[in-house]
């Protein structure tokens, strides 16, 4: 038995972006949202839904989903100074 329920985000990703371009992009939002909470740091999905958001509604709804991320926030990487020689 073939089922038409993803296996993994990329293939949700897939048919989202399949469903987005038959014009169905409340039900392509949808699905990407739905694999989200279980990968909250894929780029692919967030980018997706950034992408949608922007073409059909606008881009600050777009931007504003964008905002809640953390992706940007991670403290600066420490390096200790070498001694000099």
């Amino acid at each position: 038995v073939i089922s038409n329920v993803p296996r993994n985000w990329n293939a949700a990703l897939n048919a989202a972006g399949q469903m987005h371009k038959e014009g169905r992009s409340a039900e392509a939002l949808a699905l990407v949202r739905e694999w989200k909470p279980s990968n909250p740091h894929t780029w692919e999905l967030v980018s997706f839904e950034a992408t949608v958001l922007r073409e059909t509604k606008d881009a600050r709804a777009a931007l504003a989903r964008m905002e809640k991320l953390d992706f940007l926030k991670e403290p600066p990487l420490a390096m200790p100074m070498e001694a000099s020689l």
